[in-house]
């Protein structure tokens, strides 16, 4: 897309931040807990170590806006500057049927954003990077806060090798600040183009 004098538009990544939780687990520890030999978890499943949310504490939004605060002053914005909060982590939140992303935009004081969530499990980033970047070019916003969370491991059962398949999951949450056509010296990336498949 273009502007009237044929200036090419931009989309740039001006903020970033993440947050883990200070709790860790380590690979002898699953080991021991679900019987699997320690050099099967921490070498064939690379399992060294992973953070974990003690437990009622380090909800999915509370972590979301513990990194969402860190993006914003990465980006020198303030919360009342974002129009967009759009929440793309893990559908297991503290509530079911309920809006984590209007939650963190009432945590950040985002009051003139407007919130919305995208699900599309592993490919949450790149499908809210991709609609962000079209909402951005088109002028219906001229920044956005995407946060993403996780702590699927309150679903793990370590003592059921059948679902090894989780062992790995742990806990954090990331944000960053989109804007449209930033200045380049406030640029830590620019979002280009994309494709998407969906193999069923």
């Amino acid at each position: 897309m273009t502007t009237r004098t044929g200036t090419q538009l931009s989309v740039g990544l001006t903020g970033y931040d993440y947050y883990v939780p200070d709790n860790v687990v380590t690979g002898e520890e699953i080991a021991e807990q679900s019987d699997l030999p320690v050099d099967v978890v921490t070498e064939k499943m690379g399992l060294v170590e992973k953070h974990v949310c003690p437990p009622n504490e380090d909800h999915a939004t509370e972590m979301c806006t513990k990194a969402a605060r860190g993006a914003l002053d990465d980006a020198g914005l303030a919360p009342a500057d974002i129009d967009l909060v759009l929440y793309h982590g893990s559908e297991f939140k503290e509530y079911v049927v309920w809006s984590a992303a209007a939650s963190i935009a009432e945590q950040l004081g985002a009051d003139n954003a407007y919130a919305t969530e995208s699900y599309t499990l592993c490919a949450g980033a790149p499908i809210a990077l991709r609609q962000v970047r079209a909402q951005l070019l088109t002028g219906d916003i001229e920044n956005a806060l995407l946060v993403t969370a996780s702590r699927e491991e309150d679903l793990i059962n370590y003592n059921n090798q059948d679902s090894s398949f989780m062992f790995n999951f742990g806990s954090g949450a990331a944000s960053a600040v989109l804007e449209r056509d930033p200045d380049d010296s406030r640029t830590r990336a620019f979002v280009r183009e994309s494709d998407a498949k969906t193999d069923g």
